[in-house]
């Protein structure tokens, strides 16, 4: 079983104070969590630029503070966030694909057509 890196960090606490509307407690979750959010992200997109590791990382707290209430506690709290990271990464890394599948090559002549 997966096993949280910072075992003295109290993030279900933090989640409580969050709900509750604690903004100082919002504040060091993230800092907190954001080193094993960037080590989930970096893990997927390690072939894209740092801006999108930066942009995942934005979506996923993103996430995280939309839908902290949704939390049951069936898992522990930062393996959630690492969870919703990873999905956004694999979100990101589709859209990646995509992108290069329909956006022509610069060096194809029928490219401005």
């Amino acid at each position: 079983m997966w096993r949280c890196k910072r075992p003295e960090c109290d993030c279900e606490g933090h989640q409580r104070k969050c709900a509750d509307g604690d903004q100082s407690a919002a504040r060091e979750l993230v800092r907190t969590l954001t080193p094993m959010v960037d080590e989930a992200v970096r893990t997927i997109l390690r072939h894209s630029q740092p801006e999108d590791w930066d942009d995942v990382r934005q979506d996923t707290f993103r996430l995280v503070f939309k839908k902290f209430r949704t939390w049951r506690g069936e898992c522990p709290f930062c393996l959630w966030v690492r969870q919703i990271a990873i999905r956004a990464a694999y979100s990101q890394s589709r859209l990646d694909q995509r992108l290069k599948r329909i956006r022509p090559a610069p060096d194809d002549p029928d490219w401005l057509y």
